[in-house]
């Protein structure tokens, strides 16, 4: 308390750069009395969102309206298998993502996603092994960003969530993200579907999941 006050009392109070009315409670304080008052009603609403939101979940444990992890929050799992596998092999990574959603190897739907991750592969091997020929390289970074893009759409799409990076513009914000942050953005999607302690990344795995892990509807 800035001084010696009566109950109802009403004084401006900073925190941080947010500036609110506190109100002295009920046998008021004396100066120098330390006392507690609740946080400005639009921040306790906005952490009632943020809980709602965080409690809005699909079957299979994936969170709606936001992402479950931040783009950079790759390295919470750094001794996990996901972040090696996306770290040197992001195409194969991209490519259980397309199985997990069922698109196929160029990011649209289908009803039969059981050949998309051996297509992406097959694609990924060949061109390192004939990078050294022109456009080769070029090809597959086009490829992969087509199949990437739509990939993060997919998933945005179905789980609600906002784009994060170019404002509203939807197909720039996903291709940027793959084109600069294509492991972190494979990491986010991986981690986004399925509850990780219950359903652990799986390297060898067409979708990177344990085979009773609940399909993707």
């Amino acid at each position: 308390a800035p001084s010696t006050l009566e109950a109802g009392y009403e004084f401006d109070a900073t925190v941080g750069e947010k500036t609110f009315k506190v109100t002295v409670p009920e046998g008021g304080v004396k100066e120098g009395e330390e006392f507690e008052v609740p946080y400005p009603a639009d921040e306790a609403g906005g952490e009632d969102k943020k809980e709602k939101a965080e409690q809005a979940l699909d079957h299979s444990g994936a969170p709606t309206g936001a992402w479950k992890t931040d783009l950079f929050s790759c390295c919470d799992v750094v001794t996990n298998g996901l972040f090696w596998m996306s770290f040197c092999c992001t195409p194969l990574v991209e490519a259980q993502m397309l199985t997990r959603m069922s698109l196929d190897m160029c990011g649209a739907p289908t009803t039969d996603a059981s050949g998309t991750f051996a297509a992406v592969a097959i694609v990924f091997i060949v061109c390192l092994f004939l990078y050294w020929l022109p456009f080769v390289g070029t090809g597959f970074l086009i490829y992969s960003l087509i199949y990437g893009t739509r990939l993060r759409e997919t998933f945005r799409r179905k789980y609600q969530i906002p784009t994060s990076v170019c404002g509203e513009n939807a197909c720039l914000d996903d291709c940027c993200c793959m084109m600069w942050c294509g492991c972190c953005t494979a990491i986010q999607m991986a981690r986004h579907t399925h509850d990780e302690s219950t359903y652990p990344y799986k390297c060898c795995a067409d979708n990177g999941l344990p085979s009773d892990a609940p399909a993707i509807v």
